[in-house]
């Protein structure tokens, strides 16, 4: 009987209604007035679903996180295309578009 069981999907899915939409569910209660932590929670749970393939999951938390923080993100053409941010707060900016970027 267990050798047929698709034990890994099993997992995954209780990862996700177990921890992940629970997770989101209270980082949207507990974190509504403070953007900037909220931002990095929603990227840690993003990242983390991506990483095992939960990438439906990983999409809004994702989305959700890039517009936080109004970054100065400037294009500078120097041999080629590349970004370059301000502050902390842009370079954090600036990962949050590149995990985007690997959805």
């Amino acid at each position: 009987m267990i050798a047929g069981a698709d034990l890994t999907g099993l997992a995954l899915e209780t990862l996700e209604t177990q921890i992940f939409e629970p997770a989101l569910e209270a980082i949207d209660r507990h974190f509504e007035n403070q953007p900037l932590i909220r931002a990095s929670l929603l990227q840690t749970v993003a990242s983390t679903t991506r990483d095992l393939g939960l990438l439906d999951l990983a999409t809004a938390p994702q989305e959700q996180a890039l517009p936080v923080g109004g970054a100065r993100i400037r294009v500078r053409f120097r041999g080629g295309c590349r970004l370059r941010a301000g502050g902390r707060d842009d370079r954090e900016r600036l990962g949050q578009y590149r995990r985007r970027a690997l959805l």
